[in-house]
């Protein structure tokens, strides 16, 4: 466009100027000059567009096969990574192999790892089920002669049987008094009578000598039914306190032998997957007539158990080179997927019952606290007696609750059992 505007101008400028031709040219032929400029003009024109489009379509080509050159090394790159990925399966194969490997001899040792552990939770349990420390003291209470919440049974016993009873009648019964109470006291301390009567002595004590004083009111014309009504009345206080200690007892013992069962069917389980685990890696094994102990002991610790796998690879090297393949097909190496799960179950048991072992002993220590609470009204010295029994307590179910979580420990159940690769 800017040729074509330089020659219209230049064509004005002829025509405006034209006295200084020569006298020959006319108008006519400087208009003729100025058509075949102007079509000159437009065929430059023509021609330059044509030009700026050819080099349009240049530069598109130039694009075009500048993305064709982008995609040609994408391309080989692509093919580059691929063959590097190609080369890394190879080799991921044969790690793959070893890492499995690896991973089927530490599921196997450290399950090993683990059934020590739930042994040993196992024994502590069941030898938790042994009489106790605090256990001997709460059967103390149930003596008549104890004298440790303030009041001995066996000296309530007399006192009530002279006021009530006797009421200084020295030919009670026909017979000396003193004979009578001699009697009545060698019934409450007597364990043979105590061991067939009740398996709560101060119970029986009292069933025994409310038995005598039958006798006595049936023989003794001085001895009324009221007067047995108000020494039975009396005895009431002492019976609900005993009770309240046999029903304590009695409740703790139906807990535990609960506990007892549901630990006897457990080995049961452990048994079979201790057995399963020990076949497994030792099919060669005799195992008739040994317990779980011995088992584990001969043929399942965790060191023993590494150098048995360790020469099995041996059995798989060709060449200084383990052969993976072979030895993952080895059935002695084998790890079952439901192994995993059977031991999470016996570690959720073994945590069952521990605590609820704890929670059978609190529950107890709560209730005799209670029945001790409700003694004070037997007592002779202000509460005092009863109060120390219960601190007494108090600090030996605390000792009776760390010593067994420390035998059971129950923490290294659960530590091993999370060694165990679950992959």
């Amino acid at each position: 466009m800017n040729i074509k505007n330089g020659l219209l101008t230049l064509g004005l400028l002829m025509f405006f100027v034209g006295s200084s031709f020569a006298q020959s040219d006319t108008l006519a032929e400087l208009y003729k000059s100025y058509i075949e400029l102007y079509n000159n003009n437009q065929a430059m024109t023509k021609q330059l567009e044509e030009l700026n489009a050819s080099v349009l379509t240049v530069d598109k080509k130039v694009g075009e096969i500048n993305e064709l050159e982008g995609r040609v090394t994408n391309l080989k790159n692509d093919l580059n990574t691929n063959l590097e990925r190609v080369n890394r399966l190879t080799q991921n194969d044969v790690f793959t192999k070893k890492t499995r490997l690896e991973t089927q001899k530490a599921k196997i040792v450290k399950t090993a790892s683990f059934v020590s552990y739930s042994i040993n939770s196992f024994n502590a349990i069941d030898q938790a089920f042994a009489q106790t420390d605090y256990m001997t003291d709460i059967s103390s209470l149930n003596n008549p002669n104890n004298e440790e919440l303030g009041f001995s049974l066996s000296d309530e016993i007399e006192r009530m049987l002279e006021d009530i009873i006797i009421k200084d009648n020295k030919k009670f019964n026909g017979k000396n008094a003193k004979k009578f109470l001699e009697i009545a006291t060698n019934v409450v301390k007597d364990p043979f009578v105590s061991a067939f009567t009740s398996s709560v002595p101060g119970l029986s004590a009292i069933e025994g000598v409310l038995g005598l004083v039958t006798n006595v009111v049936v023989k003794e014309d001085n001895v009324t039914v009221d007067d047995y009504k108000a020494f039975k009345k009396e005895m009431e206080k002492f019976i609900n306190h005993y009770n309240g200690l046999a029903k304590a007892e009695n409740n703790l013992t139906s807990n535990l032998g609960n506990l007892e069962m549901r630990l006897e069917a457990l080995r049961t389980v452990m048994n079979n997957y201790v057995l399963e685990r020990v076949r497994a890696v030792h099919p060669e094994a005799d195992l008739t007539g040994m317990d779980l102990n011995q088992i584990v002991a001969t043929y399942y610790k965790p060191l023993d158990l590494n150098l048995n796998i360790e020469s099995i690879f041996e059995e798989y090297q060709e060449n200084g080179t383990l052969n993976y393949t072979a030895a993952l097909a080895d059935d002695r190496l084998a790890y079952p997927f439901y192994a995993i799960n059977q031991a999470q179950f016996i570690k959720q048991e073994l945590e069952a019952l521990n605590n609820e072992y704890i929670s059978s002993y609190r529950n107890f220590h709560r209730s005799i606290k209670k029945v001790l609470i409700e003694s004070k009204a037997l007592a002779k010295d202000n509460d005092a007696a009863v109060d120390k029994k219960i601190m007494d307590l108090d600090e030996k179910l605390e000792r009776l609750v760390a010593t067994f979580e420390k035998s059971v420990a129950i923490v290294n159940v659960r530590t091993s059992l999370n060694e165990i690769p679950t992959f």
